[in-house]
């Protein structure tokens, strides 16, 4: 159960950086497409993160 449970925390740590990421290129200029894709990528990760970090 304790490997589990570290791979879930590597899994949510991953998917908050990118989360990150993703926010920090949002602070920029971006076209219109850019952000959809963005938005798009974000609802997977927020998801994502539901699932491997509550």
């Amino acid at each position: 159960m304790v490997a589990a449970n570290s791979t879930k925390n590597e899994q949510c740590v991953k998917i908050r950086t990118k989360i990150d990421k993703i926010h920090s290129k949002m602070r920029h200029k971006y076209t219109n497409k850019q952000g959809v894709k963005y938005r798009k990528q974000l609802d997977k990760l927020y998801k994502d993160e539901f699932k491997y970090c509550f």
